[in-house]
């Protein structure tokens, strides 16, 4: 398995980096934390068909603000978007005038609801010729929405 910080800069970009994104690759799919502008460089390192999971932790637009870029993306396969309760609501500003809407790319973006704990999602992740459950709880938090992790 492969962590790679795309990006890690606060909310807003700077001469030293993009806003939060995070690429988890492992054999058999590819895991991100959070859109923010350094997505972009999700061209540069997802080469196969794998699939593409996609976890927002709110939307703040500082993790949001990379969907704008999606269309520079030669994707063959979908990208699966997780977040919490009401996240297709708030995704709606993804649209024109501002930018392109997820139904003008050329591979699909589908986009789940997680429930809140105890409701439990739970994906599979090949590491070392070994399967590693990786535990995903939404949770709430007081000022944002968020993943608690664990293994």
């Amino acid at each position: 398995m492969k962590v790679r910080f795309l990006c890690t800069n606060g909310w807003y970009s700077t001469d030293g980096g993009n806003t939060p994104c995070v690429l988890i690759e492992s054999e058999k799919c590819y895991t991100v934390l959070d859109a923010g502008d350094g997505i972009y460089k999700l061209e540069d390192y997802v080469k196969t068909e794998k699939p593409i999971h996609l976890f927002l932790y709110h939307l703040h637009l500082d993790h949001i603000i990379g969907f704008h870029l999606f269309n520079r993306f030669k994707f063959k396969q979908p990208v699966n978007v997780y977040g919490f309760r009401g996240i297709k609501d708030g995704l709606r500003l993804i649209r024109h005038p501002y930018t392109f809407t997820f139904d003008d790319l050329p591979y699909p973006v589908k986009i789940y609801e997680l429930q809140e704990a105890p409701t439990l999602c739970l994906f599979l992740l090949l590491a070392n010729f070994y399967f590693t459950r990786i535990h995903v709880w939404p949770i709430s938090l007081n000022w944002a929405n968020g993943w608690l992790l664990t293994s």
